[in-house]
């Protein structure tokens, strides 16, 4: 298993890839037809409440014991997957109004 610290370097990462992908998708939403914008901007700002629970599951990792750590990657997973679930649609969104 890995170590406390190797987790929160993983969830560290995750953060950067969803800011990146975050800041795609908020640049792409400038050029969508109405009809497509507001339902894309609606999952952006459901992806940035994410995005927020990470960074605090994050900060309660580096503090947390190991049984907290375990509580808080259980978290991060469940997020991770309904985030990802959410990228996809926003993209396929995008994509069907090309």
């Amino acid at each position: 298993m890995s170590s406390h610290h190797e987790h929160i370097e993983k969830f560290a990462k995750k953060a950067e890839e969803w800011d990146y992908k975050l800041d795609r998708l908020q640049h792409r939403l400038k050029d969508l037809p109405e009809e497509i914008k507001s339902k894309a901007q609606s999952s952006l700002e459901e992806l940035k409440g994410y995005r927020g629970e990470l960074e605090s599951a994050k900060q309660k990792l580096s503090e947390s014991s190991e049984k907290a750590f375990n509580d808080a990657e259980a978290t991060l997973d469940k997020l991770w997957s309904s985030t990802k679930a959410l990228f996809k649609d926003a993209d396929q969104d995008l994509e069907d109004d090309k």
